[in-house]
């Protein structure tokens, strides 16, 4: 990437970033129209990665996915929907690792849609309505992911040698696999001390959780979009390519996040 290329992802990043902090800053009501943006570009840029064109297919489906989360979580039953979640990540992500990287997304796309994309953050927009640190959390969450994603950056750029799993990501190595969980950690123990909020041990069990599922995330969008020939899911985000590229980690994390909630709260 050139200086240019450089500048351009840099303004991008400052000014997209500034707008993700601010709606989820301002109020209750612009945090969940973030959420509710996510699910409506991720999916979207889901759907035309996969047919070529949105036709709205997958859109409708996240967002019946996320009135359930909704629902789920205003029930106080959303633990079950959140473990059908985590499994439709998984299956995404394991059947990236097969010979012929099976998992037929036309046919199953908007089943992933809504369980992968929609259902989680419904959980978390209800989840977060009466919390009162959520400004707090959601930040946190975001900023880890970010961390992590440099230290991966600048280690594996530095060290790397050794490929992770080099027939869906071959730029992502080992070495810098080991960075993001380091990052990812020191940004852990650093929010604890900063935040008077939750236990040390909750603080490492997210690093945790952002090193291995944000991980997961990244690679299952990245084999998608492998298989389909595609570089990235959308131009909304210049030097950053669009929604899905930037939160695909967040979305497989977020199942995880609520249910660390559930069980040390």
């Amino acid at each position: 990437m050139g200086i240019s290329g450089l500048r351009q992802r840099a303004i991008t990043a400052v000014y997209f970033g500034a707008v993700v902090i601010g709606l989820i800053v301002i109020h209750s009501v612009t945090c969940k129209m973030l959420l509710l943006i996510i699910v409506f570009g991720s999916s979207y840029e889901y759907e035309k990665t996969v047919k070529g064109q949105a036709s709205g297919v997958f859109i409708l489906s996240a967002m019946i996915g996320f009135l359930a989360g909704l629902v789920f979580e205003f029930t106080g039953y959303s633990h079950f929907v959140l473990f059908v979640s985590i499994f439709t990540g998984l299956w995404l992500f394991i059947s990236l690792l097969g010979k012929s990287n099976v998992l037929n997304h036309e046919k199953y796309g908007f089943l992933i849609s809504a369980l992968y994309i929609g259902v989680p953050l419904g959980c978390l927009s209800m989840y977060l309505y009466n919390l009162e640190e959520y400004r707090i959390l959601l930040l946190s969450i975001l900023f880890m992911i970010w961390i992590s994603d440099t230290g991966a950056y600048l280690v594996g750029s530095q060290l790397g040698r050794r490929k992770l799993i080099s027939k869906i990501s071959p730029n992502k190595t080992m070495e810098g696999f080991g960075g993001a969980l380091l990052t990812a950690l020191l940004a852990g123990i650093l929010f604890y001390y900063l935040f008077d909020i939750r236990s040390f041990a909750w603080w490492i069990m997210l690093a945790f959780i952002v090193w291995l599922a944000g991980t997961m995330g990244d690679l299952s969008q990245s084999g998608v979009k492998r298989k389909y020939g595609v570089k990235d899911t959308g131009r909304v985000l210049p030097g950053h390519g669009g929604f899905w590229d930037r939160f695909d980690s967040f979305i497989m994390v977020i199942p995880y996040v609520i249910l660390l909630e559930k069980v040390f709260l």
